[in-house]
């Protein structure tokens, strides 16, 4: 898949909702992306999350 020299930043807002053992945990911010156009069409080649704020305990991961 030969990339073609043409590429993009894009901002987002974002918003996540989990719920574990009957508690909730919320999380909003932006996410920051680099697209990079290919023959295939465009594909993300950086997916940054940055939490601006968040409300509950965050779950455990594994």
């Amino acid at each position: 898949m030969a990339a073609i020299s043409e590429s993009r930043d894009d901002t987002a807002r974002s918003t996540h909702v989990l719920a574990a053992d009957g508690e909730l945990f919320v999380s909003g911010g932006r996410t920051e992306n680099e697209l990079v156009r290919t023959a295939e069409g465009w594909r993300l080649s950086r997916a940054d999350l940055r939490i601006a704020w968040k409300q509950g305990n965050p779950p455990v991961l594994p």
